[in-house]
């Protein structure tokens, strides 16, 4: 999708689109867009998303109010809509790791890996194989604590199986610019720049050598 390429203004256009030619209300596409606002950084345009599905699909409304809440700073609103997200009738896996997310910002990691653990098994009581960010948020708490072989795995575990998750793939670069690995850093980078090939990617990676003080080969 336009979305998963990076031009975040072709997909709000597709999303606002099937939203005015539908004669039936489309929460997931409300929702969606609304997570495209807010990687836009337009906060009240993806609040607003996320109010117009509150009844419809709860857990994802509240997973996109506790996104922008975090994207603000505002960490009791971003504790308070990422517990609601997690405690719905019926939630599912992806609603729960948003919580994992407030307890890092918060200075957490054991907590955010507790909340990871809760959203494996739940993923496992539902025959999940896979939960895309789950393995990405296991090894942002596991860096934090300094388990970061253990994290480095779960980084792998996130790119193998979504390989599209460009921020696992800049996050194991740093572990590896921590060792002085230049070469993996290149190497890591490339691969995600290959994988992904959008402006939002190449954004990532030049981002990622410029806060390591490196430039680009």
């Amino acid at each position: 999708t336009a979305y998963q390429a990076g031009d975040d203004e072709q997909a709000i256009r597709g999303y606002s689109q099937a939203l005015e030619r539908s004669a039936i209300v489309l929460p997931d596409v409300t929702a969606s867009r609304g997570f495209v606002y807010l990687r836009m950084k337009r906060y009240d345009e993806a609040e607003a998303d996320a109010r117009r599905v509150l009844v419809d699909v709860p857990s994802k409304a509240h997973d996109l109010l506790a996104s922008v809440a975090l994207a603000k700073g505002e960490l009791p609103r971003a504790e308070e809509e990422a517990t609601a997200a997690a405690s719905g009738r019926n939630p599912q896996p992806g609603d729960m790791l948003i919580l994992a997310r407030v307890r890092v910002r918060q200075g957490r990691p054991a907590d955010a890996l507790a909340v990871v653990e809760q959203a494996e098994a739940r993923a496992a009581a539902l025959k999940l194989p896979q939960v895309y960010d789950l393995e990405f948020q296991r090894a942002d708490a596991l860096a934090r604590l300094n388990r970061l072989a253990e994290a480095e795995a779960a980084y792998r575990k996130e790119i193998q199986a979504f390989p599209t998750h460009a921020q696992a793939w800049a996050n194991l670069a740093v572990l590896y610019f921590v060792r002085e690995d230049r070469e993996a850093v290149d190497r890591i980078l490339d691969g995600m720049a290959r994988v992904n090939p959008s402006r939002q990617t190449y954004r990532l990676a030049a981002a990622t050598y410029d806060a390591f003080g490196l430039k680009e080969k």
